[in-house]
Order: structure tokens, then sequence, then C-alpha cells
């Protein structure tokens, strides 16, 4: 399972991961590294719990079972997360994909899309969406 990724914003390379503390869900912790150039060393810029974001959407109050994944930041700085639905079948799968600006701890955009498999690499584009919340 991806819990980290790498990426190229504004001339700055930032580290971006899921540490889980415990195999309970709602116990990750959202890291923000940011790395210095001149002493090639990862700085922490910004972190955040799970349950202060989840808090924000409103499908996750209601479904606990949703775990973060897939960590993503976009140009703007904004966190996107899948939130993968560990308790679905195959007959009902819904995973949720959220963006969440880092500052303010606020859910920007959400949308629920179907029988997306986590366990291959994929582009989601806006035709996976089933339904969408700003």
């Amino acid at each position: 399972m991806m819990s980290r990724n790498i990426v190229c914003i504004g001339g700055s390379i930032k580290f971006v991961c899921i540490k889980r503390r415990t195999p309970t869900l709602g116990q990750e912790k959202m890291e923000l590294w940011t790395l210095d150039f001149e002493s090639l060393k990862w700085k922490q810029e910004k972190h955040v719990f799970w349950e202060e974001l989840r808090k924000q959407v409103i499908i996750c109050t209601e479904y606990a079972h949703l775990q973060p994944r897939y960590p993503n930041l976009l140009p703007d700085g904004t966190l996107c997360l899948v939130l993968y639905n560990v308790l679905q079948t195959y007959h009902v799968k819904y995973d949720y994909l959220c963006n969440f600006d880092m500052s303010s701890k606020r859910l920007v955009s959400a949308g629920r899309f179907r029988h997306f498999d986590t366990t291959c690499p994929v582009v989601l584009g806006p035709l996976g969406l089933t339904s969408c919340a700003a």
C-alpha cells in the first residue's frame, strides 16, 4: 500500500507520507517534509492527524472504516488523499477522493468513485467520480 510520495512544487522538493502509529483505523498522521538544498536534509514543514481531517468530511464521520492512502500534493500545496473503504465488498465498492488545504486543515473538495483497484497504478480522471462536493 502506498503511503508516501515525493513531488516538486515551486522549485522545492516535498515529501508527503502517512504514518500509521497503530493498526487501528483513524490513528494515521500525515506529514509534509521539504528538502533543504543547503544541508541536503529533510525538514518537517507540517503534520496533521487523520482524525482532524476526517471531521471535515461528512462521508467519513459516518464511515470510520475509511483509511487514507496514496497521499499526493497538488501544485497549490493541497493534500490529495484516496480514502479506501477497508470493509467494502466487490458488489459495494466505493472509495473517496478528498483534497485538503494543509494550512487551514479544511476540506477543499471530495468525490466518490466505484470499483477503483488500489493495487494497480492508475491516473484517476474526472470521469471516475460519481458524486462530488465542494
